[in-house]
């Protein structure tokens, strides 16, 4: 079974982005390189990605790893010159080690890393007109390119193989920083129950009610039979609207609290303030995306996410 589940790389702008939407609970694992600092790792979800591994060398290189990620498309970004690397979904997981090299040459020799489940690697060379070509075995080189400072490569193995170095090769010699990390296979800690949910409002006219407000609140106090998660009825979650009148917020589906009567009570303002509806929803694991428009009076429900056109007036 494989345990790396898809990998892209990113080149220039620091933002990478995965082909497919990440699993709930997995866990995202972020190698980049810059000719001055690389990261910090941020992504849309605003999760947490921590540094476990970094060498400078003429150029810096890192890993960074965020564990039981949210489910959903997700961009990853590496701020602060982390212009260049590769991103991995892997299974669920724990860190496990991590240990950093540097050197001149063009044999880049990497650190040690202990028995783990996934191996991550990532050398850079300031060696300019040098490539990196290849790495040892049984280290696969995922992705290889130039950057400002020199050149990248970035490797993996995927499945338990004891003690591994990696040794990456470069057709030129030059200084090298190398970073590695690895991470335990383990059992899936209990899922994320809280989903992404996208809310759009319209004006009457079809233009976006852009600028505006959504505040919302669930009915009454519930439990998440799931995880066994109080959600308490008192917390307001006020959410901006962009340019679009659109906004996302992580909700726990009313399908999957206890008692089934909850339902969250939706209220939405424009750009000055005013409350220009206000109605109670209903939201489902299976539908995520609510686009209601302003008829003058009140707002319509038109798109629930089922590929259904509604048109219920809201109460």
């Amino acid at each position: 079974m494989a345990n790396i589940v898809q990998q892209a790389n990113f080149i220039g702008g620091g933002t990478g982005t995965f082909s497919s939407p990440v699993t709930a609970g997995n866990t995202i694992i972020v190698a980049c390189a810059s000719a001055g600092t690389a990261g910090p790792v941020t992504d849309d979800h605003s999760q947490t990605y921590t540094k476990v591994a970094e060498q400078t060398n003429d150029g810096t290189c890192a890993i960074y790893y965020c564990l039981n990620s949210v489910a959903g498309v997700t961009v990853v970004t590496a701020t602060n010159g982390g212009t260049i690397g590769q991103i991995y979904e892997i299974v669920s997981s724990t860190f496990n080690t991590s240990n950093g090299t540097t050197g001149s040459g063009s044999s880049l020799v990497g650190p040690a890393i202990s028995d783990s489940g996934v191996y991550i690697s990532i050398g850079i060379t300031d060696a300019i007109e040098a490539s990196v070509s290849s790495v040892s075995s049984p280290w696969n080189l995922d992705f290889h390119s130039s950057f400002s400072d020199g050149e990248f490569g970035n490797a993996s193995i995927d499945g338990s193989n004891g003690s591994q170095t990696p040794t990456f090769t470069a057709t030129g010699s030059g200084n090298y920083a190398v970073s590695a990390a690895g991470f335990s296979i383990g059992p899936a800690p209990p899922p994320s129950t809280r989903y992404p949910f996208n809310f759009t409002f319209q004006k009457a006219s079809g233009e976006p009610l852009a600028g505006g407000r959504m505040d919302l609140r669930i009915s009454q106090d519930a439990r998440d039979s799931t995880d066994d998660i109080q959600v308490c009825a008192g917390k307001i979650v006020s959410t901006a609207l962009d340019g679009n009148g659109s906004c996302t917020v992580f909700l726990y589906p009313n399908d999957r609290l206890s008692p089934s009567t909850t339902v969250y009570m939706v209220k939405a303002y424009s750009s000055i303030g005013q409350l220009v509806w206000q109605g109670e929803y209903s939201l489902t694991s299976a539908n995520s995306f609510f686009l209601l428009q302003e008829d003058g009076v009140s707002l319509f429900l038109l798109e629930d996410g089922s590929g259904a056109i509604l048109l219920e007036a809201a109460p």
